[in-house]
């Protein structure tokens, strides 16, 4: 059975095309999901797009997060039923099966804004790998999705948030979703935060851009003892002087700070019943989901952009090229 499916044909090339779903071979740990609405991760996606992410080979069903209703359940699939509304991470396609990351989605969120919560799961590792806590400063560099939804969590933590970003459209972004704190990225940024923070710069710094270079500077807008939280997956090549970065993190005079990595599947991915591990990816979701059906979590001025999968695209191309106006975009699977 044939379903439609964006396909990434080559480098650069996107396609609306199809795929072949039988439902006759849903595994036992499996569901078969009607998707409604898929997120495209910027990051990820466009890595893949370029054809040199060696894991994901092209031709290629990208896909990221998802939101749709159970039309058939595996044996062994506990706890849900078919026609249930839920979230897995599953591909850009009208019809998927998934066996990853099934939560239903609480009534009052669309499936816009759920498929969202894929994004928000990302950037809360930041938040629970943090030494941060309630009053201290947070910077966070880097204010696409991810980045954005890091600021949010951190602010809704009780830290003092400090947005930074090239571009002003994402820290007006970042202040209606909001954050107090904005500061435009620049040579002198560090002076500019430690007369905002009367001295004592951040306790965490989160560099959500996935750029090298940035990474190597952002160590030093963290104070005594503070920490770098690499958020964002580097890419690409960056020569630097590795020395000046080590001793931002060995040397006292420089602020012994660590750096921690924050890459999501450092986490346990299923809730543990029995309660011996306190945070998993699973678990972070529905504390996302649950947030977002109390409207705690900012999302009306982030979905700019809601499309039919035949836009696809055109979608793309917007996010290698105009990066700084297009945050991210949700594709609805109800207008294929």
């Amino acid at each position: 059975m044939k379903t439609p499916a964006i396909i990434f044909n080559a480098p650069g090339q996107v396609a609306l095309g199809q795929t072949e779903i039988d439902p006759a071979q849903l595994r036992a740990d499996q569901v078969l999901i009607d998707t409604e609405a898929s997120v495209i991760s910027p990051g990820t996606e466009l890595a893949i797009l370029s054809g040199k992410e060696g894991w994901a080979p092209l031709p290629y069903i990208p896909g990221y997060g998802a939101v749709g209703r159970i039309a058939a359940l595996g044996a062994d699939v506990k706890g849900l039923s078919v026609g249930d509304r839920v979230f897995s991470h599953s591909r850009h396609c009208a019809r998927d099966f998934s066996s990853n990351m099934i939560v239903p989605v609480p009534a009052g969120v669309s499936a816009t804004e759920a498929a969202c919560a894929r994004l928000a799961q990302v950037a809360f590792t930041a938040v629970r790998i943090a030494q941060s806590q309630l009053g201290d400063w947070v910077v966070v560099v880097g204010l696409g999705a991810v980045g954005n939804f890091a600021a949010q969590l951190f602010n809704l933590a009780g830290c003092e948030v400090v947005a930074v970003d090239v571009s002003p459209g994402r820290l007006e972004l970042a202040k209606a979703c909001g954050i107090r704190h904005v500061l435009p990225a620049g040579p002198d940024l560090r002076d500019r935060l430690r007369a905002l923070t009367g001295g004592a710069l951040a306790r965490t710094v989160v560099d959500a851009t996935g750029a090298p270079a940035v990474t190597e500077n952002a160590i030093g807008l963290a104070g005594p003892l503070g920490e770098l939280i690499v958020l964002g997956s580097p890419r690409g090549d960056h020569q630097a002087n590795l020395t000046n970065f080590l001793n931002g993190s060995h040397l006292w005079g420089n602020g012994c700070v660590t750096v921690k990595g924050a890459h999501e599947w450092r986490l346990p991915v299923r809730e543990d019943a029995g309660g011996h591990v306190p945070y998993t990816m699973e678990g972070n979701l529905k504390v996302i989901l649950r947030l977002m059906a109390q409207k705690r979590l900012q999302l009306a001025p982030m979905l700019a952009h809601t499309l039919a999968p035949k836009d696809a695209p055109a979608i793309y191309q917007a996010l290698q090229q105009r990066k700084n106006e297009v945050l991210t975009a949700v594709i609805d699977w109800t207008r294929a």
